[in-house]
């Protein structure tokens, strides 16, 4: 058995505090507006002051709305250099309840995580709709430092560089690096049925008494009758709001300059460090290398800062206008100023039940991009045949499909060692997708997974994701904090997403998107590509630019409304 991934697959864990599922569906037939998902989660959750919105902008998928400040929730966050766990409850007061504690020597966070999960889940039946993967549980996400937590790069501590700097997690500064919350009442909205659905969904918490650790048995509500009642309501809400649709607000209609963004690289140095991996790369130390920088904005300067819910989901709102994508977020938490806003389009890893009770993992990487030109209003055939050939060029790239093909051997790897009978499956090998902005080249790895391996080992196995390092990973891991500066990626690279409360799990690669923090001031978009011995370093630095410019007219957006 590999050394960590062992959980407990039986019923003690879960009998000691269990939590039953209440819930009822709306059907959303009535609704008459454009945009089901934008304009409910405006509707429900607008005014609240720790949104939590898992986003199918493209409307491929499903939604989830929620706060991270119910009574019934609680907020886990991680920081790497002290090892220390704090459980914080917001209540929306300056003085929000909270409690710290460092892991033992025996523990790391995945392991500790992993007990947490399996502690807060559903006892008796779930929703029987197929494939309503969130039924309450923990959102949030683990960022990419969340590499040097113990074990992750092989059953050893990573031996690699851990940031020692006491103040970089504190109030004005970064995020932790983890950091998830247990939602015990939230909107779940299935775009995939049509019309679309909503389910409104609660937990009532049962044997709280025996719950360990004990904040455990807090989470959810008290009673099936305060539950019963939140449900009502806001089912009516949801209904009242169908009936009366309220005015779209379309906001600027200019076309705003782009805004310039201070790289951590410059252009020159990023050329300076591709000519060092290649000669890596040469010498047989790695033969793909991820290489990243991020942009950063000072939103004082432009008058933007953020300081609200509404500041951040304005800026969300801009950026998914722009480039919406299947895996979107809006994370705001205001007590440390920090927020994620991402539009993310690659799944990294979800773990789902079939009809036979197997446990499956899927991930599914990306490694290819080139750029739409935007849709003309004229010349509409030309710019089909263009797009086409840009499509058709991408999938014929020998570079891009080299860099595809090492990612998906490096993840049938990653779980060649959590399959069930090392029962690994490519049914999709680099296919096609396209969003609004960019095509992308995508290849989908399934395998059955080992009944001692939870929802968190799973992911941990396979964290960093393989798309934003390289391979072999451990190595190129490695190769890569001697390449890029020393402040690390913080949230980008990393994934972010939830463990339902059912048991399955669905994560994205934190990519195209926006990070917020230094006390709301600061923003950060992180850009990189794929490094091979046929790299040419005008080309991996267009196709920074490319990354880049699928999110910044949305920031560009925002800032020039403030």
């Amino acid at each position: 058995d590999n050394c960590m991934w062992r959980h407990d697959t039986g019923s003690s864990s879960r009998a000691a505090h269990g939590l039953r599922l209440v819930y009822e569906t709306v059907d959303l037939s009535d609704y008459t507006g454009a945009d089901v998902g934008g304009e409910l989660f405006a509707h429900l959750y607008g005014d609240d002051n720790a949104p939590i919105w898992l986003d199918s902008a493209n409307s491929s998928g499903m939604s989830v709305m929620a706060s991270a400040q119910t009574p019934g929730s609680m907020t886990v966050r991680y920081t790497i250099h002290d090892r220390r766990v704090t459980t914080v409850r917001l209540t929306g007061a300056s003085s929000n309840e909270s409690l710290e504690d460092k892991l033992d020597s025996t523990a790391t966070f995945w392991t500790w995580m992993q007990s947490i999960v399996d502690g807060t889940q559903i006892v008796g039946s779930s929703i029987n709709e197929a494939g309503l993967g969130f039924q309450c549980g923990w959102i949030g996400y683990f960022g990419y430092e969340m590499k040097h937590a113990e074990k992750v790069l092989g059953c050893a501590p990573s031996p690699t560089r851990i940031p020692q700097d006491p103040d970089r997690n504190n109030n004005s500064e970064r995020l932790p690096d983890a950091q998830l919350t247990f939602i015990d009442r939230c909107v779940v909205v299935d775009h995939r049925q049509k019309p679309p659905r909503a389910y409104v969904l609660a937990l009532v918490a049962e044997n709280s008494e025996c719950a360990s650790p004990a904040w455990i048995g807090t989470l959810g509500f008290r009673r099936h009758d305060e539950t019963v009642d939140w449900i009502g309501r806001q089912v009516d809400s949801i209904r009242l709001w169908m009936s009366h649709p309220p005015s779209i607000v379309t906001g600027p209609t200019c076309k705003p300059d782009v805004l310039p963004m201070e790289p951590d690289m410059s252009r020159a140095e990023y050329v300076e460090a591709i000519a060092r991996a290649k000669q890596w790369i040469a010498q047989g130390e790695s033969y793909e290398i991820c290489l990243t920088t991020q942009f950063r904005l000072s939103l004082d300067q432009h008058r933007a800062r953020i300081r609200s819910a509404q500041d951040m989901h304005s800026l969300y709102a801009s950026m998914r206008k722009h480039n919406p994508a299947p895996y979107g977020a809006l994370l705001w938490f205001g007590d440390i100023g920090a927020g994620v806003a991402s539009c993310s389009p690659e799944r990294f890893l979800r773990t789902l039940i079939n009809d036979k009770n197997e446990r499956w993992v899927e991930m599914k990487p990306i490694k290819g991009t080139c750029r739409r030109m935007p849709r003309p209003t004229e010349n509409v055939a030309e710019w089909e045949r263009d797009d086409e050939q840009r499509a058709f060029q991408l999938q014929n790239d020998v570079k891009e499909r080299a860099e595809n093909l090492m990612i998906v051997d490096l993840i049938r790897h990653d779980l060649n060692w959590i399959a069930h009978q090392a029962n690994v499956q490519v049914p999709r090998l680099m296919a096609i997708e396209s969003y609004a902005s960019v095509h992308q080249m995508v290849t989908t790895v399934q395998a059955q997974l080992r009944a001692s391996v939870g929802d968190v080992g799973a992911l941990a196995h396979c964290f960093p994701p393989g798309s934003m390092t390289g391979a072999p990973k451990l190595r190129t891991v490695r190769l890569l904090e001697e390449l890029e500066p020393s402040e690390g990626r913080g949230v980008y690279s990393g994934c972010l997403g939830y463990f339902s409360a059912h048991g399955q799990a669905d994560w994205s690669v934190v990519i195209r998107t926006a990070v917020v923090d230094h006390g709301g001031s600061r923003l950060s978009v992180g850009a990189g590509g794929a490094l091979t011995i046929l790299s040419d370093a005008s080309a991996e630095w267009a196709e920074v630019e490319t990354k880049l410019h699928s999110v910044l007219p949305g920031i560009s957006q925002y800032v020039s409304s403030c």
